[in-house]
């Protein structure tokens, strides 16, 4: 054989090879690697000698390598190939053959491509059987990656500012753009020009002109590390200079926004990125300092204090935010209560003993005001009757009454009335109660008379509403014990609602990935990281951080829970039973919901579901029928015609009275995609609304 062709080895060995004749074979082949050879072991060989042959004894395996060499172009893969399992010289002889990778995860035994971020070179093993005897090729392949190692490393050097005016910080495997590209291998950045930077990025320089530093950038993995320097630029030390500029950017790029009806976007830096704003809200019932809309008032104007920081010298502007005008918000509302589509219920009771549940019919209804509690049937404190204290608000004389009656927990029952006063009302806990045993008032007898150490305020159907405790007591409905409610400080900068949360192996609460200084409950000698499914309470503190709600673990459940259930929330029972509409007990629990969180000055965010405290899968009806969102969306509108059209008149009118009522109460099941429509009419002090809506009605899955 020629020696520009591959080079076949034959070690002669029959199956009952000697346990370091596969040791002998890598260490040929990355012995030769570097000459491009192939290693083709025969069995026949009595001396298991390396000998140089143009064909083996039952045929010519260099057949098979020229194969491969069509299959894996410059012996390069970078995608799924097909590796045959059987094969016929051109002699006539047949083989089959069985493959090895020696790294599945580059590239697999049955040809499949894997994904990585930087290339390997790897062997393909083929074990070809020819009568009683197995002939083994050992393949040299490089399996390319997506990205070169001098790309990864420039990839890293992007991430680091080119003018550098302020403390870096160095990019790192936790980076999540790197992370979201698949770049998981361990990154280290340091720079080499410690008169300028300190070796992790503080900003040092005292020099009056820019100067160019020098920064070091080293990746490694198991299979690799690389190395590089960049060279970036560190500016003279003027912070009143970038200070100047960024309030000259912010007044002339960030016009105060008018019409608002939801969160606004505020800049975190100038255009450089290298000044920081920080805000404060004026009115932190409408705006937090992140811009987020916490509640919708019509026509109200917010100021925002803005200081505008460059290391430790700063100054101070202001900006003023126009929530959307009167004129426009009914038709904003009207328009956000109508859905394109709306799935119809499929309802089934889980608790009673059975292990199917009990199923039973609830059409659904379509988001009309139609009918609003009144306020002044709450009993907010006292004792007894002759000592209660009401809410003033009265209902909205323009829509149906939904009277709040009362079934208080009698004094003499201290089991399930503890007589313990909240220090504060907090949230407001959803649950449900999962049987078909009793409707609102049924429950109202047993929470009255029974002695099992549970109660809760309210129970709702779709029918009645009934108040058993007055809303400052505390009740015994969440699961959570004594714990309670309590903001903590966790370190972490504030980026936006609903952060993923997650305790890792080392015991501390990471927040976007972001590690903060708070640990996970340490209980029964270990660290107990798993938290409630529906999560833990997060909020922007006043320094900007996230604040975290007091937590704790509930052994029932084995999840890190919410504390504050019984002791700073009011705890709402939803009957679910089969001759009740459980739709329309959403529909009235959101109006009373509304009124309480106006009551107490509470934004949305702080509904929560019995879970929370505890890990039960409770609401469990809301939960598994997915209309949890949907009842939270209910009680957002609700809130907001609280807040800006008490006292309006709605009237709807169906064109399809036979499935719609102009109630929006749909009365019965659809088989196929049912188009509806309705006139909703709207008429608030000076302001008439007049607008047809189209929803799509769809069949129960």
């Amino acid at each position: 054989m020629r020696q520009d062709k591959i080079l076949a080895r034959m070690e002669f060995v029959m199956k009952k090879n000697i346990f370091w004749l596969p040791f002998i074979i890598l260490f040929l082949l990355f012995f030769v690697g570097c000459d491009d050879k192939i290693i083709i072991d025969d069995p026949d060989d009595p001396n298991e000698q390396d000998v140089e042959v143009e064909k083996a004894k039952e045929a010519d395996l260099n057949e098979i390598v020229a194969v491969l060499d069509e299959i894996f172009e410059n012996r390069t893969a970078s995608k799924r190939v097909d590796l045959f399992e059987s094969f016929n010289f051109s002699n006539g002889v047949f083989a089959s053959i069985t493959w090895e990778s020696s790294d599945e995860n580059f590239l697999s035994s049955d040809g499949r491509y894997k994904m990585n971020t930087l290339g390997k070179g790897i062997t393909l093993k083929a074990n070809v059987f020819i009568d009683t005897k197995i002939y083994s090729i050992i393949y040299p392949l490089y399996v390319k990656g997506f990205i070169s190692e001098q790309e990864y490393l420039e990839a890293i050097y992007a991430m680091i500012p080119d003018e550098i005016v302020k403390d870096v910080e160095f990019p790192t495997e936790d980076n999540e753009l790197l992370r979201s590209r698949g770049l998981t291998s361990q990154i280290k950045c340091e720079c080499l020009s410690t008169n300028l930077l300190s070796v992790d990025g503080k900003y040092l320089t005292q020099e009056s002109e820019d100067m160019m530093a020098q920064i070091k950038v080293t990746i490694t993995n198991d299979e690799f590390t690389i190395s590089g320097v960049c060279e970036k630029m560190v500016c003279a030390r003027d912070d009143k200079k970038y200070v100047a500029h960024a309030v000259r950017w912010l007044n002339d790029n960030f016009v105060a926004a008018t019409d608002v009806t939801g969160d606004i976007e505020l800049p975190l830096t100038d255009d450089k990125g290298t000044v920081v704003f920080e805000y404060e809200s004026k009115n932190q019932k409408i705006f937090n300092n992140y811009g987020e809309m916490i509640n919708f008032i019509a026509n109200t104007e917010v100021e925002f204090n803005v200081k505008i920081r460059m290391n430790d010298y700063y100054e101070t502007t202001s900006f003023t935010v126009k929530t959307l005008d009167r004129t426009k918000m009914i038709e904003y509302i009207m328009d956000r209560m109508h859905v394109d589509e709306y799935e119809q219920f499929n309802l089934i009771t889980f608790i009673k003993n059975s292990s199917t549940g009990t199923k039973f019919d609830d059409f659904g209804f379509l988001n009309f005001f139609v009918k609003d509690v009144s306020e002044k049937d709450l009993i907010l404190t006292g004792s007894e009757e002759s000592g209660y204290t009401f809410g003033t608000k009265d209902y909205n004389k323009q829509v149906a009454y939904k009277p709040v009656l009362h079934g208080i927990v009698p004094l003499s029952n201290t089991v399930n009335r503890p007589h313990y006063t909240k220090a504060s009302i907090d949230f407001i806990t959803i649950h449900d109660t999962g049987d078909d045993y009793y409707d609102a008032a049924g429950w109202t007898t047993q929470v009255t008379t029974d002695h099992r150490q549970v109660s809760w305020h309210f129970t709702i159907d779709d029918h009645d509403i009934y108040q058993h405790l007055p809303l400052t007591e505390v009740a015994w409905h969440a699961g959570d014990g004594g714990n309670k409610f309590g903001l903590n400080d966790t370190g972490v900068k504030y980026a936006g609602k609903n952060p993923e949360l997650k305790f890792k192996d080392d015991g501390y609460l990471y927040i976007n990935n972001v590690k903060s200084k708070l640990k996970a409950p340490y209980v029964n000698g270990k660290y107990q990281l798993k938290i409630t499914p529906a999560g833990l309470y997060t909020e922007m503190g006043k320094n900007g951080n996230y604040v975290i709600n007091n937590y704790y673990y509930n052994t029932g459940y084995g999840v890190v829970s919410n504390g504050g259930g019984n002791h700073n929330s009011i705890g709402i029972e939803t009957c679910v039973v089969n001759y009740t509409r459980y739709s329309e007990t959403m529909r009235a629990c959101a109006n009373l919901v509304a009124h309480m969180l106006k009551m107490y000055g509470l934004s949305v965010d702080r509904i929560m579901q019995h879970r929370n405290f505890s890990g039960k899968l409770c609401p469990q009806t809301m939960i598994r029928q997915n209309k949890y969102g949907d009842f939270i969306e209910g009680v957002y509108c609700e809130l907001f015609i609280l807040y800006n059209l008490d006292g309006a008149k709605f009237t709807y009118t169906s064109h399809n009275p036979e499935i719609l009522g102009s109630d929006g109460k749909i009365s019965k099941y659809v088989t196929e995609r049912t188009k509806v429509s309705y006139d909703v009419k709207v008429e608030f002090e000076d302001l008439v609304f007049e607008k047809t809506y189209e929803t799509i009605i769809v069949p129960k899955k």
